[in-house]
């Protein structure tokens, strides 16, 4: 119990450490009175590529940095604390590739914030507890549909969608989450293994010398006679005519 106290106070850090770099580049943005949109994706620009990395570090103002600062920290956290193994490599895996989807689909403008990130964050999450069919993974996969279940609506854009959102950022988020809950799923937590069939026949050969002990302790006045095999489980018979006459034993 100790030692899950302390993964569970230790997964807080990680998350924790790039939430605070976001807000210091943030605070550097403001308090230089500069915006670093060019640090963002310009789709299909060669010389935008580096942005694929430094897109998530770029908010336009606090309000948008605050709008993706919590979802993040929680959702790298579920990842840190469910998929420790899996966290640093999954992580630069959803984050080259929902920035990379963003530079081959985006409108051309530019391209800013941690939004595609989370969305790769939650689609992983969903996905990947549902694929490997492991219950406390499957609960993690229902508590991102409850609490982020309706930033769906915000990958497309419907009616009237306000065109300064980057629908395209949250759809690569999400066609990436998808992308490595599936080619990921052999690596990380899986699902415990089914009871073997040994195991199986273990329970019913110790199930029938139960029987057969009750048996010979109901007939106590009746010979027993030891039944030789290849399962030496199933040893004991009770001989419930003892005065008849004895059989020979066939050859082989």
């Amino acid at each position: 119990m100790d030692i899950e106290k302390k993964r569970f106070k230790l997964s807080f850090y990680v998350p924790a450490l790039l939430v605070f770099l976001l807000a210091l580049v943030q605070a550097l943005q403001s308090g230089l009175q500069e915006s670093w949109y060019r640090l963002g994706i310009y789709p299909r620009e060669i010389s935008s590529l580096p942005g694929i990395i430094t897109q998530v570090f770029i908010h336009e103002n606090w309000a948008h940095f605050f709008n993706n600062a919590v979802p993040l920290f929680v959702l790298s956290w579920c990842f840190y604390y469910f998929y420790r193994e899996l966290f640093w490599k999954g992580s630069l895996l959803l984050w080259i590739s929902s920035g990379l989807f963003t530079w081959l689909i985006g409108r051309p403008n530019w391209h800013i914030g941690a939004s595609g990130l989370i969305y790769a964050y939650s689609f992983f999450l969903f996905f990947s507890g549902l694929i490997r069919g492991h219950k406390p993974l499957m609960a993690i996969s229902f508590v991102v549909v409850f609490l982020y279940g309706s930033t769906f609506w915000n990958m497309f854009p419907w009616g009237e969608f306000n065109r300064d959102i980057s629908w395209e950022g949250h759809l690569s988020g999400a066609m990436a989450g998808l992308l490595w809950a599936l080619l990921l799923r052999k690596q990380g937590p899986q699902a415990p293994p089914p009871p073997e069939e040994e195991d199986e026949e273990e329970a019913i050969n110790s199930e029938l010398d139960s029987t057969a002990e009750e048996l010979a302790e109901k007939n106590p006045d009746k010979d027993e006679v030891k039944v030789t095999g290849e399962n030496s489980s199933w040893q004991t018979a009770i001989n419930v005519f003892p005065n008849a006459p004895e059989q020979q034993q066939p050859t082989a």
